[in-house]
Order: structure tokens, then C-alpha cells, then sequence
């Protein structure tokens, strides 16, 4: 529901700007395509300006997208596709005013979705599906957000991937951080990944208040959790972290700490690892490290 409301406003964002300024404040891209298909897009604007990107392809698909400025992208590929989005701005160095960039990547098949956004106000989306097949049709998703800029004010990240073999990687560095990480394979193929796993998902987080959530359902998953408060932000410095695994051979990590040495506050250190192992399954697997004023609950069922 959230995911509509903030493509809808970005929509929004773009027709006002077209009303109050005319059609050359705005950069405004759209392409569609059929067969084999490559799309580059690049756009700048400064001040209030506003870049918008839509790019829809069938087929083999490449999109690659660079927008510097307040940026708006929304990719929609069906078939064997690549998608790299790279956004600057958001109230950063190079937009001014503007508040927020938004990055939807919507992906039908063999999927690789790379997602890069530097700047204030980070919205990325990744969106992954495909039929029953074989194992090699894993989705690919890696999120870096707030890159190289620790006063980001806030970064979110939703990725649902629902494959054979899911694979995540979401690393955000703000004063504000959530990610949503929703996993979904089919736990009669094999593992191709050298790890045995078909489902992986890493989120690291450095910022005042980190918040992850990851839910993983299939079999042969493990999950990773690194957050780091940095006392940046405004009080209380927090990491909250809910993994929430059902299938077989769960493996779950969560790993909390408080960068300020010495600080006389600690960081408020909250895990939570749900797991439900079927029947015949190897087990679950808990590990939780935290430094801080910590709180771990841990709930594991064999069925």
C-alpha cells in the first residue's frame, strides 16, 4: 500500500511541477520497448527541478538510469533483465530544496536489479518474480543507499523477490534506516549458490535509528543483520532487527552495536528470530551478538 501511495505522489510531484513552471523545468524520459531492447537514461536538474524516468521493456532487457537532481525512476522489464538506477540527490549537494528521490524497479523473469542512491530521502523499490523453472532464473537485488553520506536523513528499502533462489543485499548509511527484505523460493530445487542456500538476504545498516525486518519462505535460507548506531541522529539510538524464517535449513545472524565508545548513552539493541523447520529439515540455526542495552527474544519450532 505504502509502495502506491509514494509512486502516486511522485506522479503528483511531476504534474505540479509542469503546472507552475512549465514543461522545460522538468526532465521528463519515457521510453518503451519490444524484442532486444537497451535504454540509457541520463538527466540533471538543479534547485526544485524535477528528473522523471519511465522505462518498460519486453524482451532481453538493459535499462541503465543516471539522474542527478530531484529524481523520480520506475523500470518495468518482462524477460531476461538488467536494471541499474543511480540517483543523486534528495536534498542533497546538488538539488537544494528538493526532499526525496524515488527509485521502482519492477522485474518478470531472469532478474538483476542494482539500485545506487546518494543524497537525503531515499526510496528504493524492487519488485521480482517468475514462474516455476529452473534454478538459474535467480533473482538478484543489491540496494546502496545514503552512499558515502552519514547525514542522510532517511533511507527505505522494500525488496520482494519470489523465485527458485532469492538473493538481497541492502546497504543503507543514514541518520534514519528501515529495510524490508520479503523472500519466497521453491524449496525442491537445488541450491546453485556455493553456499548451499537458496535464499539470502544481507542488510547492513549505520545510522541513529536502524530498523530491519526480513522474512524468508522457502528452504535452505540464511539471513544477515549488521546494524551499527553512530549516536548521530537524534536520541534514542536504536537498532531493531525481525527475522521471520518457515521452511528447512533456517540459519538466521543478527549482529547489533553501538559506534560510540565510551558514549555515557548506549544504543536500545532489540532481535527477534522467529523460525519454523519442517518436517525432515536439518534444523534452525540462532546467533546473536549485541553490544549496548540489549534485548534478544528467540522462538524456533521443528514441525
Amino acid at each position: 500500500m505504502r509502495k502506491l501511495f509514494l509512486s502516486a505522489a511522485a506522479l503528483l510531484l511531476v504534474s505540479s511541477a509542469f503546472a507552475q513552471s512549465g514543461a522545460n523545468t522538468v526532465n521528463e524520459s519515457q521510453v518503451s520497448q519490444a524484442g532486444a531492447n537497451g535504454a540509457t537514461v541520463d538527466q540533471s536538474s538543479f534547485g526544485a527541478l524535477v528528473n522523471y524516468s519511465s522505462v518498460n521493456q519486453t524482451g532481453t532487457n538493459t535499462a541503465d538510469v543516471d539522474q542527478v537532481g530531484a529524481n523520480d525512476s520506475f523500470v518495468d522489464q518482462i524477460g531476461a533483465s538488467t536494471a541499474t538506477v543511480n540517483q543523486d540527490g534528495g536534498d542533497g549537494f546538488f538539488t537544494g530544496t528538493a526532499g526525496y528521490q524515488v527509485s521502482d524497479v519492477s522485474q518478470v523473469g531472469i532478474n538483476i536489479a542494482n539500485v545506487t542512491q546518494t543524497g537525503d530521502s531515499n526510496d528504493s523499490f524492487v519488485d521480482q518474480t517468475t514462474g516455476a523453472g529452473v534454478v538459474a532464473t535467480a533473482n538478484l537485488a543489491n540496494v546502496d543507499q545514503g552512499q558515502n553520506n552519514s547525514n542522510s536523513f532517511l533511507n527505505e528499502s522494500d525488496v520482494t523477490q519470489i523465485n527458485e533462489a532469492n538473493f538481497a543485499q541492502i546497504t543503507q548509511d543514514g541518520d534514519r534506516n528501515v529495510s524490508d527484505s520479503n523472500q519466497t523460493s521453491d524449496v525442491s530445487v537445488t541450491a546453485i549458490d556455493p553456499s548451499g542456500y537458496l535464499q539470502g538476504s544481507f542488510v547492513d545498516q549505520i545510522g541513529g535509528r536502524n530498523f530491519s525486518l526480513v522474512n524468508q519462505d522457502g528452504g535452505n535460507q540464511r539471513s544477515t543483520v549488521v546494524q551499527n548506531a553512530d549516536g548521530l541522529g537524534a536520541a534514542p539510538f536504536t537498532n531493531e532487527a525481525f527475522v521471520d524464517q518457515d521452511g528447512t535449513l533456517n540459519e538466521s545472524l543478527i549482529n547489533q552495536d553501538n559506534l560510540l565508545v565510551g558514549a555515557l548513552i548506549s544504543a536500545d539493541n532489540s532481535a527477534t528470530h522467529t523460525q519454523v523447520n519442517l518436517v525432515g529439515g536439518p534444523g534452525n540455526l540462532a546467533n546473536t551478538v549485541q553490544v549496548g542495552a540489549n534485548t534478544a527474544v528467540v522462538t524456533q519450532t521443528n514441525n
